[in-house]
Order: structure tokens, then sequence, then C-alpha cells
């Protein structure tokens, strides 16, 4: 079995179990937007998050399609930040993970998809959404001098990926990955 294939099933179980250990409010609870079926609107389009915000059988259109769009590029910037991360410290990328793979029907990738990524995408946009997408939210992050400054977060609320809310969640998938992959070759 390639290096690849035993990173992403060991990943792909300390997600699900990592996820599944959250306070899940969509369990019995209405987090509202799409996954509720409140929005109402249906387009011809599929949408990206169809079966994670939205109901499987239809596509979504106005302001869930708007939350829906957003979301799944913060999915791919995550994605993206994975793979930098990868690189970075050991020197090469998976490509399913990184969302890269240019295979169709990957087992990897879906596996990824449906176990690791969408899941944690899912309980981001419930905590933001739970926190009010009207709020206005900071990150406060450091300088090279230690000096802190406030930057605002576009989580869902603009048409600009959250840079630092993407890097957060790709540095939990990698740190999740490497545990993951150390704790299934000791």
């Amino acid at each position: 079995m390639c290096r690849t294939k035993i990173w992403a099933a060991a990943f792909g179980l300390a997600m699900v179990l990592a996820v599944q250990a959250q306070d899940c409010p969509s369990e019995g609870g209405k987090s509202g937007g799409c996954e509720s079926g409140s929005c109402g609107q249906v387009s011809d389009d599929s949408c990206e998050m169809a079966g994670v915000l939205c109901s499987k059988d239809k596509g979504c259109a106005g302001a869930c399609q708007t939350l829906c769009q957003r979301a799944y590029a913060t999915l791919k910037a995550v994605k993206t930040e994975v793979g930098r991360l990868m690189k970075e410290e050991v020197g090469h990328e998976c490509a399913c993970a990184a969302g890269r793979c240019s295979s169709d029907d990957c087992g990897n990738c879906e596996t990824l998809s449906e176990k690791v990524y969408k899941p944690l995408i899912k309980v981001s946009v419930i905590r933001r959404i739970k926190k009010g997408l009207k709020n206005q939210l900071f990150h406060v992050q450091k300088d090279e001098e230690g000096k802190e400054s406030k930057v605002a977060c576009t989580f869902l609320t603009e048409d600009v990926v959250c840079g630092t809310c993407a890097l957060d969640l790709a540095t939990v998938v990698w740190k999740n990955l490497k545990e993951a992959y150390r704790s299934s070759h000791r």
C-alpha cells in the first residue's frame, strides 16, 4: 500500500474521531442557513457543499448559495494550505490531501473529503453562524517583533477567503494527519 493511502486512511479515522468529539450544534439543534433547509430556494446548479450544508437532492440560490460558495472557497484554500504545509515539512505533498489529485473517482480523495474536510468545514460554518454573521470578528496576530494587531475575519462574511482561518484549519488538519501517521507506525 502506498504511503499516501496509509496517510489518508489513518488521517481520515483521526479526523472523524476529532470532529465527532467536538460539540456539534447541528445534532438535534438548528444551526440556520442551508443545513436546516430554510433557504427554500432551488437552482438548477449543483451545490459544491451538497450533503454538507445543503440537502443532497437540490442545489441552492440566494443567500444560501452565497454561504455555500464562501464555505467551498475556504475548503479549497484549506486544502492548498495543507499541501503547502506538507511540502514545507516533509518535502512533498499528497495530491489528494492538497486537492490536486487528477484521478477521477479517487477513493483517497473521496475519503478525505467526506471524512475530514467537509465535516471540519461544517463545524466551522456552524460555529461562525452561532457567533452571528453580522458580528465583526477579529484575529489577533503577532508580527516578527512580537507586536500584536487585530485583523478582521472574513470567514463567510465576504467574498474573500479569510487567510487566517484557512491557515488555522489547515494547521489542525496537518497536525492530525501527522499524529495519525505516527500512531499507525508504532
